[in-house]
């Protein structure tokens, strides 16, 4: 599986390169069709229906709370060149994202059924990835 992720990542910008030579930047969207196709019909015909769970109620708290601290820290990453790190603006902003990404994780903690289950950062495979994603950090550049 590796390996076959390894091609297709040393393949994709000589495909992506063709592509955009033959038929515009506009034929890469046009690869996406085809696949979402193949995709779809693998799934139906592989992939068994999940059983129904019992409906739990909306997690609000944590959503909006979710909501505040994405807008803030969207708004810090693009605000940032414009304004500056040091401006009022965009470090109030990136206050305003900590206070909402603890509000969060608070509101999951109390939560009966939590959209984000805090147990998930115990796992090695999920909270390293999101640890070292370097992401954020390249845009702050």
């Amino acid at each position: 599986m590796v390996a076959i992720a390894a091609a297709a990542f040393a393949a994709s910008p000589l495909l992506a390169g063709l592509l955009i030579n033959m038929g515009g930047w506009r034929a890469i969207f046009a690869v996406n069709v085809p696949v979402a196709v193949a995709v779809a019909a693998l799934l139906l015909w592989r992939v068994p229906e999940t059983p129904r769970r019992i409906a739990h109620e909306l997690d609000l708290g944590a959503q909006c709370f979710a909501m505040v601290a994405l807008a803030a820290l969207t708004f810090a990453l693009i605000e940032n060149r414009p304004l500056g790190l040091t401006s009022a603006a965009v470090l109030g902003s990136l206050a305003l994202c900590a206070a909402a990404g603890a509000g969060f994780m608070i509101a999951e903690r109390r939560s009966p059924a939590p959209m984000l289950p805090l147990g998930l950062f115990s796992a090695r495979s999920f909270s390293w990835p999101v640890v070292a994603s370097p992401g954020p950090i390249n845009l702050m550049k």
